[in-house]
């Protein structure tokens, strides 16, 4: 029996054998419904880039694109969604993801490029990996991202990029000219979140190119103080990070040593969260951020982890993390959809 994996990490048991369909025929299946539960363009808000405040509906439109970053064959779709004219995947075969064990082989497209008159969307997807793993890789050893990016940065997330970077760069730059008053959004989920934040960075402290906004779903801690703080000045008050509670990838350990009787060794909590945390409860609601959520976030964690079976994550830690099942059901709820 495999697991085979939907976009955002949803795993369903598949069997091979005499009289029951392949794996590859049933992933086939799995994927067409998933794609069913992406709403209709018409149904769609269009992306506005008046003002810096938080709009649900900007919100919703690019996690619609962090969800179509799973599907290379997606480009009609994704114009209907994003109502742009040029769609471009990239891929690369990236050292990070080679020291996981994929259960579908080498990694599929890494990021699209969608481009328009009004808009440009850069979207990177996430991994479908092992949960432990992420959560392992979480805490690898910090890096410089650039010489001119102050403080550091997961080093796995900036390899990844750097990999990523020269395919992408050309075919930004033709965006740009091709579309000069377009407005520059960026957005990912999951590890695809982690780039997003070091392709802002990039954008903003190395090539000083105008970044419109950044969003992510789901998003590891990225980088150290000093690096935030330098995305903040550069990009403010446009990063925004949506949270579901108890999403176990979204954990900053930083935030649980404001527990009582906490103590972590120093290299566990370099990394943080930057942007303004946006916490989506499941039925569509707001609640109020912050280190304190955060930490109660991770404290409840834990407590479900210790009360699962030989100390494995919970059952539904990889739904909380899913694009299909918690972030995008929850988006449509909040911007007033079924």
């Amino acid at each position: 029996m495999k697991l085979w994996r939907l976009p955002g990490g949803t795993g369903f048991p598949v069997f091979n054998g005499p009289g029951i369909a392949t794996g590859t025929v049933m992933r086939a299946i799995l994927i067409l419904l998933y794609s069913l539960t992406l709403l209709r363009a018409a149904e769609m808000p269009a992306l506005d880039g008046a003002g810096d405040d938080w709009n649900a509906g900007n919100a919703l439109v690019l996690a619609e694109a962090s969800a179509l970053a799973y599907h290379h064959e997606a480009e009609a779709k994704i114009k209907e969604v994003l109502r742009c004219e040029r769609v471009e995947f990239f891929t690369a075969a990236l050292d990070l993801l080679k020291r996981f064990d994929f259960e579908e082989g080498e990694p599929g497209p890494q990021a699209f490029l969608a481009a328009g008159k009004e808009h440009v969307v850069l979207a990177f997807r996430g991994t479908e990996i092992n949960l432990v793993d992420l959560l392992t890789d979480a805490w690898a050893q910090p890096g410089k991202l650039a010489a001119q990016v102050p403080g550091q940065v997961h080093s796995g997330f900036a390899a990844t990029f750097h990999v990523l970077w020269p395919k992408l760069q050309p075919r930004l730059a033709e965006a740009r000219a091709a579309y000069p008053q377009a407005k520059l959004w960026i957005t990912g989920h999951s590890l695809g979140g982690g780039l997003a934040v070091m392709a802002a960075a990039h954008l903003r402290l190395v090539e000083q190119w105008p970044v419109h906004a950044l969003l992510t779903c789901g998003a590891p801690v990225t980088g150290d103080v000093a690096f935030h703080k330098a995305l903040a000045a550069a990009l403010p008050a446009r990063h925004w990070r949506v949270v579901c509670p108890l999403d176990p990838v979204t954990l900053d350990l930083s935030a649980v040593e404001d527990l009582p009787l906490v103590s972590l060794p120093e290299e566990l909590t370099v990394f943080r969260h930057g942007g303004k945390a946006v916490w989506l409860h499941p039925d569509g609601t707001l609640a109020a951020g912050g280190a304190r959520a955060t930490a109660a976030a991770a404290a409840e964690f834990a407590k479900d982890w210790i009360k699962s079976r030989g100390w494995k994550p919970p059952s539904d830690a990889i739904e909380r993390h899913s694009m299909g099942s918690a972030y995008l059901p929850a988006l449509r709820k909040l911007h007033g959809g079924k």
